[in-house]
């Protein structure tokens, strides 16, 4: 069995980003480090008030989770609206005294499910919204839906700012540190053809699902700054 590369025990985990193997532990210290440096990147402003965005998966209730631990370094509110067809992170947020909106509702893409927080959203006051969109579900996001020419749904990253902490994050170890909750949810992805299509190709490219991520970012800064200079 290998052994964890950074600190000597069992690994569970292969990274493919580093090509290293990884214990629970140092998995679960990587993504909390990835998922700060990804809220960052949105350059919080202080009493800026965060949104979590929630649609019922183990992404949405890990983003949650580590939001509500990682809050304390930055002087911000946080709020949770969850989308979804039944309430997952309702008793996390009356835990920690969060307010949580629930709307019943199922979506079949990606871009249906940024329409639906879109609309949720549309006149609210400059909120930071926090997407669970892990890498594998952008990556889906984008192969499927984004470069067969469907733009609807960067209209969300047009009009708000939007981080997304989970970015660098595979499902795989979101699933490794949740196992029950994984265990008892819903298929990761929104899109069944497109997870199994991605799948099949990382096995012969490991890299793609973070070359992919990136076009997507690198789209979406062009077009965001685009909307600005002609704002």
């Amino acid at each position: 069995m290998p052994l964890c590369h950074k600190c000597g025990r069992y690994a569970e985990y292969l990274d493919v980003e580093s090509g290293r193997w990884l214990c629970a532990k140092c998995i679960a210290s990587i993504v909390e480090y990835k998922f700060l440096r990804g809220i960052r990147l949105a350059k919080p402003r202080r009493g800026d008030n965060l949104v979590m965005v929630c649609r019922g998966d183990l992404q949405s209730y890990y983003a949650l989770k580590t939001l509500i631990k990682v809050e304390k370094a930055y002087e911000v509110t946080i709020e949770a609206i969850e989308l979804a067809p039944q309430p997952l992170c309702e008793e996390l947020c009356e835990e920690e005294g969060i307010k949580y909106c629930f709307e019943e509702a199922k979506h079949d893409t990606y871009t249906d499910f940024r329409l639906a927080v879109l609309a949720r959203l549309r006149g609210a006051q400059d909120p930071l919204l926090v997407m669970p969109d892990a890498l594998e579900d952008l990556a889906v996001y984008a192969m499927s839906e984004v470069w067969l020419g469907d733009l609807r749904g960067l209209l969300l990253d047009m009009l708000f700012r939007v981080a997304y902490p989970l970015s660098g994050v595979s499902v795989k170890a979101l699933a490794l540190l949740e196992p029950r909750l994984a265990a008892r949810l819903p298929p990761a992805y929104l899109l069944a053809s497109s997870r199994e299509l991605l799948e099949e190709l990382s096995r012969s490219t490991p890299s793609l699902p973070y070359s992919a991520v990136e076009a997507l970012f690198e789209l979406t800064a062009k077009l965001r700054k685009k909307s600005i200079k002609t704002s």
